[in-house]
């Protein structure tokens, strides 16, 4: 007659929480074209360490699916839709008048800016020069001795 093998005890556990992953910030392209969005997304719950791809910075204007997976192989993922202006920053000369007379500061320009979020910002006196820029993103600097 055979006796019965002793029970064995086990207990199964798992992580004191789910895994999860949320978009802390971000930081959109500013100048069209560029690859300078970012995101940080920050994982929580789960087993740690995290492993988030793709990267989260060097991002170009898309759609993007950011998976996190833990150590045990959970996942989780984030969905972001990095954005840029809608056209690039240019600039045409509209009209010219150059200086009458030598010496004098009697010439000017009229430049007109579309695309990208424009601010201009001229010198108020003189041919002292003109700056355009959208967010940042330097299309035209000309300056004028």
């Amino acid at each position: 007659m055979q006796t019965a093998a002793p029970p064995v005890d086990v207990t199964i556990t798992q992580p004191a929480a789910a895994l999860t992953a949320t978009l802390t910030s971000q930081t959109n392209v500013l100048c069209y074209g560029e690859a300078t969005g970012s995101v940080v997304i920050t994982p929580a719950g789960g087993v740690s360490p995290y492993i988030i791809s793709p990267a989260q910075t060097g991002l170009a204007a898309g759609s993007y699916t950011f998976t996190v997976t833990d150590a045990n192989s959970c996942t989780t993922a984030v969905d972001v839709t990095i954005t840029q202006p809608a056209a690039a920053l240019t600039a045409t000369l509209t009209s010219q008048i150059n200086v009458l007379c030598y010496g004098e500061a009697t010439g000017s320009v009229v430049i007109t800016p579309s695309g990208g979020v424009v601010l201009i910002s001229p010198r108020p006196t003189g041919l002292g020069g003109l700056y355009l820029h959208g967010n940042g993103c330097k299309q035209l600097h000309h300056r004028w001795m």
